[in-house]
């Protein structure tokens, strides 16, 4: 039983549901099935919900105690309350927003031919959406809604009277334009880490539309415009400060869910100039982290993404904050999905070490863990790498060469790390076959190093090169 849809569903439930749903449970308007209550009661009765205290049989025993246990009959009963948790959450969440509730009542009346009824409705959902502050694309959305539900009422009983239709077509692009513009941001970001691809047919019409006409340039379709147009081009300057800009003036238009979205969005285009190069985006990227983490739009049911904690930990290593990582690391891991806290934690506690030069403290972990993530696998080899070279262990470099190159190989959803980490195997070869050579051929070495693109830590290779 532990392991069913209904407990998984139950344990879910924040401490206000659970009290709502204990009056939802008894109320003959949602449920009509006394065994059902028992069940619920069952479960309520649990100190904790473990294997043990939901064993199929305790949970037969309790409903129906003079019988004998009956597997088919309790797993109906599971299904009927499993439905009903469910017919719960959808009146639960409906009844949360205001705009749902307004447009439902709108509709029954217009519906019955309460004209007055409905009409004043609709002047309540419009005066409700012009005073709450969002502007994001479910705000237009919602415009839409009103707006159609107007126009079918005035349609049907002010024949004569102007429509809205132009209302309609207004937001109706707005809504769309931010959805596939916000959507087509997803799929890039995606695709630069994977091998999917994925098509938006109507984004080029939509970025040249935006380009040329001012008036569709709402909130949340110019936002998205621009986090698309930074994430597409090379030389993203201009954007990155246009986003910023909009993103500090118009924070309050987003819901905390967008507006993570959004920051990890900027954020990970500091992150990809950073591997670029650009030192100056580090300082950014780790303050904009800073900036989400204070107003908790990073951590969702009480989780904090393993991607989005190893990310800060490399803004903050690269800006040399030692002690402001390492106090990140040691307040934040209890953050992460306990499946993963672990390797991660460990991943990261060796990045630092190793950025402190500290490699007596990083290599143990950094042989003895295989970690559950591809690139943090990738990441994990490459320190490695650098510490034997940089230690003169030429034969263990290059046997884990060797074995970097099988591992590459076998990678088929990494996206452009196959690129970067290949670079990084053919340039850590030519370090190790320049050693002692002549000072034109390892200037001539320094010159292909600066030119080449997608190499990782492009610095430290030019470093070692006053080491050859």
């Amino acid at each position: 039983m532990y392991d069913s849809k209904l407990i998984h569903i139950f344990q879910k439930f924040s401490a206000e549901e659970h009290r709502q749903l204990k009056k939802w449970i008894v109320s003959p308007f949602a449920n009509i099935h006394e065994d059902v209550i028992k069940l619920m009661e069952f479960l309520y009765s649990r100190k904790a919900i473990s294997t043990v205290t939901t064993q199929k049989t305790r949970a037969f025993e309790y409903l129906f105690p003079k019988k004998k246990y009956d597997d088919l009959r309790l797993r109906h009963i599971m299904s009927l309350t499993t439905q009903i948790l469910e017919a719960f959450i959808i009146y639960f969440h409906y009844q949360k927003s205001e705009t749902h509730r307004l447009t439902a009542l709108s509709q029954f009346y217009n519906q019955h031919n309460l004209s007055l009824y409905a009409e004043q409705t609709s002047k309540n959902i419009q005066q409700y959406l012009i005073k709450q502050p969002k502007r994001n694309s479910q705000y237009y959305y919602e415009i839409m809604q009103t707006e159609i539900n107007d126009f079918i009422l005035h349609g049907k009983n002010v024949p004569d009277r102007p429509f809205n239709i132009q209302t309609i077509s207004d937001v109706i692009h707005h809504y769309t334009y931010a959805e596939i513009l916000k959507n087509a941001c997803v799929g890039l970001s995606h695709t630069k880490v994977s091998s999917m691809v994925y098509s938006f047919p109507m984004l080029s019409f939509i970025i040249h539309q935006v380009d040329n006409n001012f008036e569709l340039q709402a909130i949340p379709t110019q936002l998205y415009y621009l986090i698309y147009k930074a994430s597409s081009v090379i030389e993203n300057e201009m954007y990155f400060e246009s986003i910023t800009n909009l993103l500090a003036k118009h924070e309050s238009c987003f819901s905390d869910q967008e507006l993570k979205d959004i920051f990890i969005f900027v954020i990970n285009l500091c992150i990809r100039r950073i591997n670029d190069g650009n030192k100056l985006f580090a300082a950014t990227a780790y303050s904009l982290y800073h900036q989400a983490l204070q107003k908790n739009y990073l951590i969702e049911n009480g989780e904090l993404s393993r991607f989005t904690f190893t990310n800060i930990v490399f803004a903050g290593l690269y800006i040399q904050n030692f002690k402001g990582t390492e106090t990140f690391i040691k307040n934040y891991q209890q953050y992460i999905h306990a499946d993963y806290r672990e390797h991660v934690v460990a991943f990261n506690l060796a990045r630092l070490y190793f950025t402190k030069k500290n490699y007596k403290k990083a290599m143990p972990i950094l042989l003895t863990v295989e970690f559950k993530d591809d690139l943090q696998n990738l990441a994990a080899k490459f320190m490695l790498l650098k510490i034997y070279f940089e230690t003169r262990e030429f034969e263990a470099m290059l046997a884990l060469c060797n074995s970097f190159k099988v591992y590459l190989h076998r990678q088929k959803k990494i996206g452009y790390h196959k690129i970067r980490y290949k670079n990084v195997l053919n340039f850590i070869d030519k370090l190790y076959q320049h050693i002692g050579a002549k000072r034109d051929e390892v200037i001539k070495l320094k010159n292909e190093i600066q030119l080449v693109d997608n190499l990782p830590d492009k610095d430290w290779f030019i470093d070692q090169l006053a080491t050859l």
